[in-house]
């Protein structure tokens, strides 16, 4: 159910409940901030709270693991495997790391502009595709190869990036949009629609002080 009126256009993230209470409701709020217009959804899993946003529709789920990597795998994961349950053929869902926070405002026809076809973000550096932006195309036939791809293998069996490898498999199969890096999506620096903080950017000033900056201008409590 919408909570705005509007079902068609979705913001998705998901990760644990450590990284929710880190970075999960910055990015939550500063999207409300600049588009209070969009859906937004998140599935926590293994939450440490349950203080939600208002507007802001939640799902949890607890689950225990066999290993770290598999742990890690999945809460990287997890986005889509739950995309295609969560929403329906015909609404147009982003997807984003949950460590993101939205720097500008982007209207209805450029969310659909990507929205509408399979966009993935690509790396600045080397060939490959990345997870932290994806948007599935406005069926769920993309979303739904993604899931059975990603559970091809048991989940104990899953080890770090195992999402973006499925990525890669996928491209051989599906027309991606390619989204460069500073389009929709910046890291560390910046420049682009949403900010995000990779590995060691979570703790190095010179790349926090860009986000905290965000943080302040947009007024993220």
């Amino acid at each position: 159910m919408s909570l705005h009126g509007n079902k068609f256009m979705n913001i998705f993230i998901a990760c644990d409940g450590l990284y929710y209470d880190q970075w999960g409701v910055n990015c939550l709020k500063s999207i409300q901030k600049h588009t209070p217009w969009i859906n937004l959804t998140v599935h926590i899993v293994n939450p440490l709270t349950k203080i939600e946003i208002i507007d802001v529709r939640y799902f949890y789920e607890d689950k225990k693991f066999v290993n770290e990597f598999s742990k890690i795998s999945y809460y990287q994961s997890v986005r889509f495997l739950k995309c295609p349950e969560y929403f329906s053929n015909n609404e147009l869902v982003m997807s984003i790391d949950c460590d993101s926070i939205l720097a500008n405002s982007f209207s209805k026809d450029e969310f659909k502009s990507v929205a509408e076809k399979i966009s993935i973000l690509h790396h600045h550096k080397c060939d490959r595709w990345m997870a932290g932006l994806v948007t599935y195309g406005s069926d769920n036939f993309f979303r739904n190869a993604y899931k059975e791809f990603l559970l091809s293998k048991s989940i104990e069996e899953w080890e770090y990036g195992w999402d973006q490898d499925v990525l890669q498999e996928l491209s051989k199969k599906f027309n991606f949009n390619r989204l460069d890096v500073g389009d929709w999506m910046s890291f560390g620096k910046g420049n682009g629609n949403f900010l995000t903080l990779k590995g060691d950017q979570k703790t190095t000033l010179k790349y926090l002080k860009n986000y905290n900056k965000i943080m302040e201008t947009t007024h993220v409590q």
